[in-house]
């Protein structure tokens, strides 16, 4: 299941966020398949690790002029011991979408019931 919103300000879409969970077997490659997760997204792109509590993950940005959303943010992170994690892409119309969802700041990630994955507050 994948959740996609976008904003929309005089008619014209300013930013979409996208977040999909996707099941891996994370143990014998977690940071190979976490990084080919954004690089699918973002292209050839460098990407870059990222620590979060109970997480870690890859992020890259990258721009592509010919889009009406250039500016392009996409993360991957899974929770240490889940056999799965969590693809987030944001695309905007500008370098900071100002109204970028506060569910982007990092938070801690705590794996749920059945293996479901929780954004809360540090």
């Amino acid at each position: 299941m994948t959740v996609r919103c976008a904003e929309t300000r005089d008619g014209r879409t300013v930013g979409e966020l996208e977040v999909a969970p996707f099941s891996a077997a994370l143990i014998l490659d977690r940071d190979g398949i976490l990084e080919e997760k954004v690089r699918g997204v973002a292209g050839a792109t460098a990407t870059t690790p990222i620590v979060l509590p109970n997480a870690s993950g890859f992020r890259a940005a990258t721009f592509a002029s010919s889009t009406p959303l250039p500016y392009v943010y996409v993360f991957a992170f899974a929770p240490l011991g889940v056999d799965g994690g969590v693809l987030v892409v944001v695309r905007s119309a500008q370098p900071a979408w100002v109204r970028t969802p506060d569910c982007m700041t990092p938070r801690y990630v705590t794996p749920g019931d059945r293996g479901r994955i929780f954004l809360s507050p540090p």
